[in-house]
């Protein structure tokens, strides 16, 4: 894949931190026109937007290319689901505080270290998840691995998200 790889991956953490600054903007500047919202919420939920799901698509990116990297089958649909679980688990934690202020702070409580604990357990389990194949060439899943946060961030920053 050479260079193309790192170039994607940057192109795809830019538009995710675009996305998390649009996303963010949005939710603070329309918090009390939103019909489902608390404004008990309005301080904070906007910006856990950002501040939790980044770390999220870093992790999942990751786990995408430590899976691609080793060669191993179904990777892109492992990815996606240790994803899914991952932004359900933030979503599961986010609505409560949302929609009921400090009285969703139970349920997140729960949700979000499970996860904290799912992050870094969808990494591992991709570097342990057998494989058919011989290894993918590394340095540049490592170049791609650099890129993702670093693009995200600027992506994150050049739509007007506050610092995270």
């Amino acid at each position: 894949m050479g260079i193309r790889l790192p170039v994607l991956v940057a192109a795809g953490g830019f538009a995710a931190g675009a996305l998390l600054g649009l996303l963010f903007n949005f939710l603070h500047a329309d918090w009390d026109h939103l019909g489902w919202t608390t404004p008990d919420a309005r301080s904070t939920a906007p910006f856990w937007v950002a501040q939790v799901l980044a770390p999220v698509v870093v992790a999942a990116g990751w786990t995408a290319l430590v899976l691609h990297a080793r060669s191993v089958t179904g990777w892109a649909r492992l990815a996606a689901g240790a994803a899914a679980i991952e932004v359900a688990l933030f979503l599961v934690g986010w609505v409560p505080i949302a929609v009921r202020g400090n009285g969703g702070v139970v349920v997140n409580g729960v949700a979000w270290p499970v996860l904290v604990l799912a992050m870094p357990a969808a990494l591992l389990a991709a570097f342990l998840w057998p494989r058919t194949q011989p290894a993918g060439d590394v340095g540049w899943h490592l170049a791609a691995g650099v890129a993702l946060p670093i693009a995200l961030l600027a992506g994150y920053i050049l739509t007007g998200g506050p610092a995270l």
